[in-house]
């Protein structure tokens, strides 16, 4: 049998196979079955009946149906009006809350005198909260190790200053899970405000395990101490920064961005601690608010930031240098302002862990800040132009609509007048003097000089968490 023979009789028993299963057989020319007919109307049917009833409901429904195009975009603008009432009130719900609190001094929720700790207390922020603190009538242990970053003669004023406004002063590393535990214990602390911290951005790239050393081991050892004495009724405040936001393009810089481009180590320490702030809540109910700084200013500040050398070398006729040929602008916030929003922080009622923005919403050219600081010196630069640091940013500018609700939060003071106080402390104090390596440690250890040892058992204390 020959292959067409054979093609022909297969064709033959394959369609004689068909016939029988009553199937519609692939290559033939059969109709349908009786079956198929039947299912074949009964979807055709099926298909005329759903276009029958959307005609209907184009027609008859289109009124009473709150998703017509009209109606939605009635219900937008409604949507929209309230929105922007809700904003005005809002808005003048938070004048009048701040208002409030600025007046009394109380913070609204405290009607009692606190036991606060503030970690880096004799850092430019941790005095001024401190100050704040004692003025309000709370009871302040301050807790430092001194380091010597920056000029420690400028640490012991601040010192000299919160021991004379009645703070007590301990001297000691956080890293040192055995002296902290001791404090927390021994004074019974009701709240904790966490400033100690490797601080700069640009002595991260010369010193990089110092800022994981300070600035992540530190703040772990502290969650788990107040997890292992149980202290999680109240929230733990701490120094988070506008670093974290890194090279994010999105401004203002908002509390939802992601943080996944961080310009500099610093900023991921910053970054890792609100991580691990959230991990400690998820495991031990810890609650926390992060505050993210933005390039805070004023009188006792650092003599490492732009505005304190700048101010020095203008006074002294150096020439200053303007990174990123002076196109960066930034957030200054003044020192009172950021105090405000730290102690509200500390008193305001949380349910987790929070990031809270605390700047001043008013990005300020660095040309302009050069001109505001000639003026208040009375003299002309001299600039030097210089690319772009390392690790730097073109821009930070703040958005502070969290701050506002949850805090009441509303800096007030201007460019103009924060400079201008800085630049009257400034002369009064000889901030010259605080400028350089030789002035790091030229006066007597002050912790030796206080007349009652404090806890000497702790400060010899050398156990670890």
């Amino acid at each position: 049998m020959n292959s067409e023979e054979w093609y022909s009789d297969y064709k033959i028993h394959h369609l004689e196979f068909c016939r029988m299963k009553r199937v519609v057989c692939c290559g033939t020319h059969k109709p349908f079955t009786m079956r198929s007919q039947a299912m074949y109307i009964i979807l055709i049917m099926s298909i005329l009946s759903t276009i029958m009833i959307i005609v209907t409901v184009l027609l008859f429904y289109d009124k009473g149906n709150p998703f017509t195009k009209n109606n939605i975009h009635s219900m937008q603008n409604q949507n929209h009006t309230s929105m922007l009432n809700n904003v005005r009130l809002h808005r003048q719900s938070s004048e009048s809350i701040r208002a409030h609190c600025l007046r009394d001094k109380s913070y609204a929720s405290v009607s009692m005198q606190q036991r606060i700790l503030v970690t880096g207390g004799a850092g430019f922020l941790g005095m001024h909260t401190t100050m704040r603190l004692l003025k309000l009538g709370h009871s302040v242990i301050v807790f430092d190790s001194m380091n010597s970053c920056y000029s420690t003669d400028l640490k012991h004023k601040r010192v000299e200053k919160m021991r004379t406004a009645g703070a007590i002063i301990v001297h000691g590393n956080v890293c040192d899970g055995g002296v902290l535990r001791e404090i927390l214990r021994t004074y019974r602390i009701d709240r904790v405000i966490h400033l100690a911290a490797q601080a700069g951005v640009r002595y991260s790239l010369e010193a990089p395990l110092e800022y994981i050393e300070s600035n992540v081991k530190c703040f772990v050892v502290l969650c788990e101490a107040l997890a292992r004495l149980n202290m999680t009724s109240n929230h733990l405040v701490y120094a988070s920064s506008s670093s974290v936001y890194g090279l994010n393009t999105k401004f203002p810089f908002a509390e939802s961005d992601t943080v996944i481009n961080p310009a500099s180590l610093y900023a991921v320490t910053k970054a890792s601690d609100e991580l691990i702030a959230r991990a400690y809540f998820d495991l031990h109910q810890l609650k926390s608010i992060g505050l993210r700084f933005f390039t805070v200013y004023g009188p006792w500040g650092r003599p490492d930031m732009a505005y304190y050398s700048f101010v020095h070398n203008i006074m002294n006729n150096i020439s200053i240098p303007v990174y990123n040929n002076g196109q960066s602008m930034r957030d200054f916030t003044f020192i009172d302002d950021v105090v405000d929003g730290i102690i509200s922080s500390l008193f305001i009622e949380i349910a987790s862990s929070e990031i809270i923005n605390i700047g001043n919403n008013k990005g300020v050219k660095l040309m302009d800040f050069v001109t505001i600081i000639e003026r208040n010196v009375g003299k002309s630069a001299h600039i030097e132009y210089k690319a772009m640091a390392k690790g730097d940013v073109p821009l930070t500018y703040a958005n502070i609509e969290k701050a506002k609700c949850m805090l009441a939060y509303n800096p007030i003071t201007t460019i103009d007048e924060g400079i201008s106080k800085f630049v009257k402390w400034f002369v009064a104090e000889d901030g010259s003097s605080y400028m350089y390596p030789k002035n790091v440690s030229k006066k007597p250890n002050m912790w030796q000089q206080q007349k009652k040892p404090f806890l000497p058992s702790i400060l010899q204390s050398t156990s670890k968490i």
